[in-house]
């Protein structure tokens, strides 16, 4: 399992949150996603999990807990 230091920051007129992947796991063959890609992100005690969705699941994410 490939492991580097990304950086989490804040859009620059938002709240939005900007994860940044370094190439070397972009660039690896075991990095799961397309990009651009749409991602599932769910928060699991101090674990943030990102994975892979297909499209027909986008409209389907539960956004009440925003």
């Amino acid at each position: 399992m490939k492991e580097a230091i990304g950086k989490l920051t804040l859009g620059p007129k938002s709240r939005t949150g900007i994860l940044y992947i370094p190439s070397d796991l972009m660039v690896d063959s075991a990095f799961p996603f397309q990009v651009p890609a749409q991602v599932s992100v769910r928060l699991e005690g101090d674990t943030l999990i990102v994975k892979k969705v297909a499209i027909q699941e986008v409209d389907k994410v539960d956004t009440s807990q925003r």
